[in-house]
């Protein structure tokens, strides 16, 4: 089972940040994200399968996620 690494999370997590016009608030989605991810047996037991996913995923359509959540939650 590979691990997760953070200096890439953080990354990913700082680019998350920039798509929007309030960036500590994707900053907060971004690393939601990536617990709900990371502590997700399924996801970890599927890792190299979902990592392919996650790389064709941009991370425009992640933040469309985070938008319709967020609104959703309300």
């Amino acid at each position: 089972m590979e691990k997760s690494n953070p200096k890439k999370n953080k990354k990913i997590i700082k680019k998350i940040a920039m798509l929007g016009d309030k960036p500590l608030f994707w900053k907060t989605c971004a690393k939601l994200f990536f617990r709900i991810i990371l502590n997700n047996y399924e996801w970890r037991s599927n890792c190299i399968k979902n990592k392919l996913i996650l790389k064709t995923i941009k991370l425009k359509k992640i933040s469309k996620y985070f938008m319709i959540s967020a609104i959703k939650k309300g």
